[in-house]
């Protein structure tokens, strides 16, 4: 079997699992056997093929998102120890795992900065910055598991609310409220940016162009 059709098969082989997931490995040596004629070594060693590069597409799109984003961030000026504003910046984040610093958009007014600031600094106090690219180490692997992108969904998220209760935790009450109003200000912020963003391209699913052009080899 050559190359190109090899690539071909995969595809194929793709489209048989998302059509009928979720689908235990012996059901797939059954309809492989069928559809494709493939013995049962065969019908395994593509799966975990097919794996093996899923697992090595996300990593990289990781890295080349990261590259893109230090690319960004060049022009980052630092105003304190190690928190850094930047006009590239649309939403505030942090960056880095051994010396994580903290991005602030120079847009932000100022009345939201330190609230902005605050929430940053708990993310750090809880070590954050570890476990989600832990989170994210794990849904490499274990990406063709619906119930890993739930999972990290879900941490991402608990991530979030864990941290704001902990912001909160000693605030007053109106403290507690302005908070919030800065928080609320943020999310409408990005859900604009993102809604941009999507206005200038199609939606496309990024596992199926990769299974369709790309082969084994």
């Amino acid at each position: 079997m050559s190359e190109i059709q090899l690539g071909v098969m995969e595809a194929r082989y793709a489209d048989m699992i998302w059509e009928r997931e979720p689908v235990t490995s012996s059901a797939l040596v059954k309809l492989t056997a069928v559809a494709f004629n493939w013995r049962r070594t065969t019908a395994h060693n593509v799966l975990r093929r097919l794996i093996d590069k899923g697992m090595l597409f996300m990593a990289g799109f990781a890295a080349v998102s990261m590259i893109r984003l230090r690319g960004r961030l060049q022009e980052a000026v630092r105003c304190r120890k190690n928190i850094y504003i930047c006009d590239n910046v649309s939403s505030p984040f942090i960056l880095g795992v051994i010396s994580p610093r903290i991005y602030l958009s120079s847009a932000l007014p100022k009345g939201e900065a330190g609230y902005i600031v605050a929430h940053e600094k708990a993310h750090l106090r809880r070590k954050d910055h570890w476990w989600k690219p832990l989170g994210y180490l794990l849904l490499c692997i274990h990406w063709f598991n619906p119930l890993c992108w739930a999972a990290y969904t879900l941490l991402c998220r608990d991530i979030e609310l864990a941290c704001d209760e902990k912001v909160v935790k000693d605030m007053p009450v109106q403290e507690k409220k302005a908070y919030l109003r800065v928080l609320l200000s943020c999310a409408q912020r990005k859900h604009i940016t993102l809604l941009i963003k999507d206005a200038k391209k199609h939606p496309y699913n990024f596992f199926q162009l990769f299974f369709n052009k790309y082969s084994l080899s």
